[in-house]
Parts: C-alpha cells; sequence; structure tokens
C-alpha cells in the first residue's frame, strides 16, 4: 500500500523548508542522558539533605553532651572538694584549692565565686561551659540550648 503521490509531495515540500521540521531541540534525549540528569539530580537532593541532617544531629549531640559533661565536672569537683574536707580534715581554702586543681584536670576553668563551701561543709559548685556546635552559635536564639550552667551541691558532711 503506496501513499498517493500527492501526499508523499507535500511532505517532501514541507522537510525541505530553510527549519527542518525535526530540529535538534524538538528530538527526544537519548535515553542514557534523560536518566543521567535524573540520577544526578535525585543523588544531589539526598546527599543535601542527608549534610542537612548531619549537621543538625551534630549541634543536638553536642549541646546534649556538653550539658552531660558540665554536671559531670561540677559533681566531680564538688566531691574533690568534700573529700578534702572529710577525708584529709582541709580546712576550706585548701578544699578550694583541691576543687581548682581537678578543674584544672578537667580544663574547666574556674572563678574563685563558682566555688561555695558552707559551714555544714555543703560544697556548691558552679560550672558552665558553651557546647562546640556548628550552626547554633550563629543564632542568638539559641544561645539558651548553647549556653550551659550546672551546679552541683554535695550533701552536708558535718
Amino acid at each position: 500500500a503506496r501513499a498517493p503521490r500527492r501526499v508523499t509531495q507535500r511532505v517532501t515540500r514541507l522537510k525541505v523548508s530553510p527549519f527542518p521540521a525535526d530540529s535538534p531541540h524538538m528530538r527526544r534525549p537519548s535515553p542514557r542522558r534523560a536518566d543521567g540528569g535524573i540520577v544526578l539530580g535525585w543523588l544531589l537532593k539526598v546527599t543535601l539533605v542527608l549534610l542537612i541532617v548531619g549537621v543538625i544531629a551534630y549541634d543536638v549531640v553536642s549541646v546534649a553532651y556538653s550539658r552531660v559533661a558540665a554536671s559531670d565536672d561540677a559533681r566531680y569537683i564538688a566531691l574533690g572538694a568534700s573529700e578534702a574536707i572529710v577525708l584529709q580534715r582541709a580546712d576550706n581554702a585548701e578544699a578550694v584549692q583541691m576543687a581548682q586543681e581537678r578543674a584544672e584536670s578537667r580544663g574547666v576553668p574556674l572563678k574563685p565565686k563558682d566555688i561555695t563551701i558552707d559551714p555544714d561543709g555543703t560544697v556548691t559548685v558552679h560550672v558552665s561551659r558553651t557546647a562546640d556546635t556548628l550552626v547554633a552559635y550563629h543564632f542568638s536564639a539559641l544561645d539558651r540550648f548553647t549556653a550551659i550552667d550546672e551546679t552541683y551541691r554535695t550533701p552536708a558532711l558535718k
């Protein structure tokens, strides 16, 4: 079944124009190119999502670790002063010195006002630290999470 001559002449005439009917921008992309672009775009999106989730997770873990570490440091320093008072029968100045030595061993900066010893032998230690975060420290609204203050108070020993 052959096409009538009139139709073939018309089609030939249309294709001979200066602008071919099948111009390159109208052709379908090859399947290899299309799949590569889709996969690359998908991979980029997944990578960006994982990067953002990783940074947020790092900041959350850093804040949680800093809270636990500050609490542990305050307890360790206060118990050091209490042990000096009870076991070594040290006076308050020696107990404060022992607490400051323990603070130095942990890398915790302590001021003299951060350690108080009550007459009944109760030792109170206040530790302040800032969580090391990647993004949270840039936002002042998150300072309440990144600035950590922990206080530990030993029971009365005398």
